[in-house]
């Protein structure tokens, strides 16, 4: 996979990156500034960031999983891998604070989320709130059974689940 920048008004390209050749294929593109934020998949460099201007590296991330998704809030950059969550400084590259959910019941983590004023991070068999302005934890619910879908509306969130392998009980 590369990455190529048009121009809209002309349909010129004006820049193309070289083949990521140690990728299997580009999972997400998210536009910040003067950045494009790209995570790959089965990558040794699961995250870059490259320069809107000409398509030049600015910062990369090698120290996580072959695969990592991506969200961002306002300035603040999160990446998951496996059971992990970091706060990433989107204009440098550098860890601000990481979260380990092995153990939290969360069941991994599926996808991240803003409700309210806090992060949402979904898992298969959990949903957890944390502070957006501190990462601090303030609620994790564990159902019985797999989250499927969630919703939120005002200050409350809905969350339907199943039954885990075969189990009725919720």
């Amino acid at each position: 996979d590369m990455i190529a920048r048009y121009n809209v008004e002309t349909g010129g390209k004006e820049w193309i990156t070289e083949p990521f050749k140690d990728a299997l294929y580009i999972s997400n593109i998210l536009s910040h500034g003067d950045l494009l934020i790209v995570s790959f998949v089965d990558s040794e460099t699961p995250v870059k960031a490259l320069n809107t201007s000409d398509g030049s590296v600015k910062w990369s991330i090698s120290d996580l999983d072959v695969f990592a998704q991506l969200f961002l809030h306002k300035d603040r950059l999160y990446v998951t891998h496996n059971d992990i969550l970091r706060l990433v400084n989107s204009e440098t590259g550098e860890t601000i604070k990481e979260i380990s959910f092995e153990d939290s019941g969360l069941g991994g983590i599926e996808n991240v989320g803003i409700f309210g004023e806090h992060l949402y991070i979904k898992g298969a068999k959990g949903v957890a709130l944390y502070s957006v302005e501190n990462l601090e934890e303030i609620n994790i619910w564990l159902p019985k059974g797999q989250i499927e879908e969630s919703q939120r509306k005002g200050d409350r969130l809905f969350v339907k689940t199943s039954p885990l392998f075969g189990l009725n009980s919720y």
